[in-house]
């Protein structure tokens, strides 16, 4: 596999070439994996409950309110939560080249 920037065949997965520096070379933050998002699915499912558990005990409109908030809330999230798997996916998969440093994916 040749570079396609400048021709060299100096290449390296950016995963092998992270995990080979030493901590505290300059170029290993920049070659980091992507931060993957932590979902926190046990507290939207409690901001749900609680909306209905409002919403039983009497104040109908607030009870939608607070259950719908915590369905948008999940909803944000698991699309956060794939849009950051989605990128340390694409991380494993990055190519750099070590001549003149572009990482693309081949």
């Amino acid at each position: 596999m040749k570079c396609p920037f400048d021709g060299s065949v100096n290449i390296e997965k950016v995963s092998h070439r992270w995990r080979s520096l030493s901590g505290d070379a300059e170029a290993k933050d920049e070659l980091a994996p992507p931060d993957v998002v932590e979902a926190r699915y046990f507290a939207v499912l409690a901001v749900i409950a609680a909306g209905f558990w409002v919403l039983v005990s009497g104040s109908v409109l607030l009870g939608l309110l607070v259950a719908a908030g915590g369905l948008v809330w999940g909803v944000i999230m698991s699309r956060e939560v794939a849009e950051t798997v989605a990128a340390r996916n694409r991380w494993a998969h990055e190519v750099i080249c070590l001549t003149c440093l572009h990482r693309w994916v081949p």
